[in-house]
């Protein structure tokens, strides 16, 4: 499998830990969507894009994607959100 795009969403600190080892295999991460401060702050410091969970299928409406990942995410995600990504 080659390079894809994700969007990650969630609030606990595994997200910025699975978020670094996508980085660090050359895969391109288009929007972190979390609550937490702490998961912001660390997207924010690789220039990442961010948002919070409320708005999340508006702020997926034109970002085209390969993966949703989920990770450490405690909230239910819409069949709509599901549905954005392309694999």
């Amino acid at each position: 499998m080659g390079n894809f795009s994700a969007v990650l969403i969630g609030d606990g600190l595994l997200l910025a830990d699975c978020g670094e080892r996508l980085l660090d295999r050359g895969h391109a991460i288009g929007l972190v969507v979390t609550d937490n401060p702490q998961i912001a702050t660390w997207a924010t410091s690789h220039a990442l894009p961010t948002g919070p969970f409320e708005g999340l299928e508006a702020a997926l409406k034109e970002l085209p994607f390969d993966w949703l990942l989920s990770i450490a995410n405690l909230k239910l995600l819409p069949a709509t959100v599901l549905a954005r990504a392309s694999k």
